[in-house]
Formats: structure tokens, C-alpha cells, sequence
């Protein structure tokens, strides 16, 4: 998802014209593909420029469930605590 959404960004600041242009084309149809859901939901068009910001929060939060599952802490966070069952 990093490179996915994060390089059209970093493309943007390029020396490279072509880079620049690829960068942009590539921010512009992430964005017209987020538009259909921004208007379902009634928002501004302007929020399509938080798809990015989105994409990393929601890469933060499954990177921090993945470890802390690894690290045995499963589901704990809703309250609940699962035990694994011995036969």
C-alpha cells in the first residue's frame, strides 16, 4: 500500500518531467476512482485528496494489528481476551 500510494506522491517531486507527469496522472485517477465513494457519502469532492493520508493510516493500523497478534495480544483491545484452548 506504501508503494502503491506513496509513490505518485514522491513521483510528483521528481527532476524528470516524465516522472512528474506519471506522478500526476497516476494521484489523478486514484483520486477520480475515490470520487463515486465521496459522493455516496455526501462529502465534498475536496476529500478526495485525503485518499494518501487514508491509505498510510489504514497500512498503520493493520501493521500494528499483525504485530500485535504475533506478539499474542490477539483481540484484547475490545475488551476481550481470547485463550488458546489445550487438548
Amino acid at each position: 500500500m506504501f508503494i502503491a500510494f506513496m509513490t505518485p506522491l514522491l513521483a510528483v517531486t521528481s527532476v524528470r518531467a516524465e516522472t512528474r507527469f506519471v506522478g500526476v496522472a497516476a494521484l489523478v485517477t486514484m483520486m477520480l476512482s475515490y470520487l463515486p465513494v465521496v459522493k455516496f457519502y455526501q462529502r465534498s469532492p475536496v476529500w478526495v485528496l485525503s485518499l494518501p493520508l487514508a491509505a498510510l493510516l489504514y497500512l498503520a493500523m493493520t501493521w500494528g494489528s499483525a504485530i500485535g497478534y504475533w506478539r499474542g495480544r490477539r483481540a484484547s483491545w475490545k475488551g476481550r481476551v481470547y485463550r488458546e484452548e489445550t487438548l
